[in-house]
This record gives C-alpha cells, structure tokens and sequence, in this order.
C-alpha cells in the first residue's frame, strides 16, 4: 500500500532514516513540547525514531508517522496510532516546526491525515487528546467537527503528584467526516 498522499500546499510519506533531524528538532524544543511533555533528550528521541521506523515497515495498521513537507521542504510530522483495544480507532498527532504554525498548515495536514485515514486505512474513529490549554487545537478541532468526548480528565504528571495538567478528548467518526468534510482544502 501507498502510504503517500498530498493536500494542496503540503506532501506527506512515512519518515525514512534521513529524517532524523525533523524528529530531533521538533522533539528537543521546549517550546513546542510545552503542552506535550517535557523534552526529549537525545537518547529518548533516537530511540523513539527507530521504533517510528520500524513501525512504519510493518504490514499492520497500527502506527505511523508521517513526514509533512512544504516546497520540499520537512516542516513537521503527524501520526496515526491504532488503539490498542478498538483496532478500528486510532489517535491522531501533528508537530510542526515553529515557524509554520499560524498558517493554516496544520490543519491543512491534519485533513489530509484524517481522510486518509478514514478512506486508506479504514480508520471509524480517529481521536484528538490534548492538553486543555491549547487553545490553537482546541480550535482546530472544533472547526473540523471533533466532538468533545470528555471535557476535561485530571491526569498526573509523572514527575510530581502536585502537578495536573487537564486534558481533552475529542473525535470525529468517518461518517460524520463524510458528511461535514471541510471543502476548503483539497485533499488526497
């Protein structure tokens, strides 16, 4: 299967090993990790991009990265995470290089991933959790048609027992996708 796909301004495909700097980039900023978790450090992010690799090869569904690329150029990745319980559901996940935020690309992207999801892999449930504070994918969300499963959930840093961060869960199905698919932004 062709894992490739295209959105009017953005070309997306599984990350290959040249891609490591993006995954390093994007994984040790501070600020773009600040409503994600703390900062990978060099050690995690390798590791991580190998399991990222080797997941990208294996035949099941289960998870994948992509890279974006604006004129050619690597500005973010986004993922599909299968649900272990519900095969049928997946998680969905975009970082973009800081400088391309506030131009419509992650939206952009994430149409892009949520159809191809939905149309290629046969996705009926694709989830967004994100921390309540962020505002720019609370947003997004909404204007693509998520409903808020449940507003906010306490869920304990790891790090300390006096730090909570709020979270939000919210999804769009593939029916509901098909009815209110945003005709804004050409896809696939």
């Amino acid at each position: 299967m062709n894992y490739s796909f295209n959105t009017q301004r953005l070309s997306m495909r599984l990350i290959q090993q040249g891609d490591f700097d993006i995954f390093e980039r994007l994984y040790s900023d501070p600020k773009t990790m600040r409503k994600i978790c703390a900062p990978f450090e060099p050690k995690q992010i390798k590791q991580f991009f190998e399991t990222a690799l080797q997941d990208n090869l294996t035949p099941i569904k289960q998870r994948r990265v992509w890279l974006i690329e604006h004129n050619n150029q690597a500005i973010g990745l986004q993922s599909l995470f299968a649900q272990q319980n519900q095969s049928n559901h997946a998680d969905i996940g975009i970082m973009l290089l800081r400088q391309y935020n506030g131009k419509l690309l992650a939206e952009e992207a994430t149409i892009g991933l949520i159809s191809f999801g939905f149309s290629q892999l046969k996705f009926e449930r694709i989830y967004a959790q994100y921390d309540s504070t962020n505002y720019a994918t609370h947003r997004s969300t909404q204007k693509l048609g998520f409903i808020i499963e449940q507003p906010e959930a306490d869920i304990t840093d790891k790090k300390s027992t006096k730090d909570k961060t709020q979270y939000i869960s919210s999804y769009v199905t593939a029916e509901i996708w098909q009815k209110s698919l945003p005709n804004h932004i050409n896809t696939c």
